[in-house]
């Protein structure tokens, strides 16, 4: 990880330890930034260090979002879901029943929570049950971003094929220029 103070790039050297990756990274502002890795941490920084802190996961962990330094959710996996919620103090598990691991998360102000994954995985929550969207592609969903206005959109592709294959974007709702067709 590399980490720009305005006028030079530098190494995160707090990071690099035991040969972990490092995937997404999201912060509520300069002084709660938190990153997810391959070994299932998720690693917080408060402006001055990085701290890793034990998720519970026990498995890869792959991208990370959320609403307020309070409201920060965790997906991942492999052959099973894994969706994770930090309310400010510790790391929890939620209970999703989807095949496949989760790659993408997002949870906008005042919006449903929405993840993709594995085999085009797609779902929302309205905070008390899960809803799985029609399925539209084979493909790996592997990020997901809402604009809080009723448009969210999934990227991703075979990341899987020696050919790097094709990628994908499905969403829905009304961008300029139209309507996002696919769910």
């Amino acid at each position: 990880m590399l980490h720009y103070d305005g006028s030079t790039w530098s190494e995160v050297s707090e990071l690099a330890r035991d040969g972990d990756m490092y995937f997404k990274i999201w912060g509520s502002s300069a002084s709660d930034i938190w990153t997810v890795s391959e070994k299932g941490f998720a690693v917080h920084y408060d402006g001055s260090t990085w701290t890793a802190v034990d998720s519970g996961a026990g498995t890869r962990l792959i991208t990370v979002t959320g609403r307020a330094a309070d409201d920060v959710y965790a997906v991942g996996g492999v052959t099973s879901s894994v969706l994770l919620h930090y309310d400010g103090s510790d790391w929890q598990p939620i209970d999703v029943d989807l095949s496949g691991g989760l790659m993408g998360v997002w949870a906008g102000p005042d919006q449903q929570l929405f993840v993709t994954g594995f085999s085009g995985i797609m779902a929302l929550s309205d905070g008390e049950q899960w809803t799985p969207l029609p399925f539209v592609t084979p493909d790996c969903l592997h990020a997901t971003w809402g604009d809080g206005n009723g448009v969210i959109l999934g990227g991703g592709g075979n990341l899987v094929s020696a050919s790097g294959g094709d990628g994908v974007i499905v969403g829905t709702g009304d961008i300029a220029g139209g309507p996002v067709t696919g769910l």
